[in-house]
């Protein structure tokens, strides 16, 4: 700036300050800063009440879901019940993995099962006492066990298909003859 320029400032001042001009452009500003202040803080408010209502909007939603969730929970309790009433009233299923599994009569101990050729003179001898085995051929055929069970059950010995000591004791007198060839054996 010009010090001319800097002059008129200068008495231009002086002459608003002495006629309160300065004054007046003080408390406008305040008004105005006061005034902004004010509509912040409508704004402020404005802002808070969305908000609020905002909350209210999701509380709801949230009662009302929870409500849903209450309902289906019930649902589901239902229909267990139901599920585990009609489970007691059948009979429950065995699969076959769950059934024990099924053995044969273990043999005694003391009476093994005869095989081979030792089955063949058995059969000889079951034939020679009036029991037919079938074909001699030192297997353990249905035939062969039907006419060991039949020897057993006849001699008073306990019917278990199982040639020990006592059986063998019985076939004894048939076991020492010399057996036949049998026409039907392969």
């Amino acid at each position: 700036m010009n010090p001319v320029n800097i002059r008129w400032v200068a008495v231009l001042s002086l002459a608003l300050s002495a006629c309160g001009c300065l004054d007046n452009s003080e408390r406008i500003r305040r008004e105005r800063h006061e005034a902004d202040e004010a509509n912040r803080l409508v704004q402020v408010e404005d802002d808070l009440r969305r908000l609020q209502a905002s909350c209210q909007a999701l509380e709801g939603s949230l009662a009302e879901s929870q409500l849903a969730n209450d309902k289906l929970r019930h649902h589901i309790d239902t229909l267990e019940k139901a599920f585990r009433e009609e489970q007691a009233k059948r009979p429950p299923v065995r699969t076959a993995e769950a059934a024990p599994p099924k053995r044969a009569p273990a043999p005694h101990r003391e009476e093994p099962r005869a095989e081979g050729g030792e089955l063949k003179r058995i059969q000889a001898a079951l034939k020679r006492a009036g029991y037919d085995p079938g074909p001699l051929d030192g297997k353990m055929g249905q035939k062969t066990k039907t006419a060991l069970l039949a020897f057993q059950k006849d001699n008073g010995l306990k019917p278990d298909g199982v040639v020990g000591e006592q059986t063998l004791a019985k076939l004894q007198p048939y076991l020492t003859e010399t057996p036949a060839a049998d026409p039907g054996a392969p």
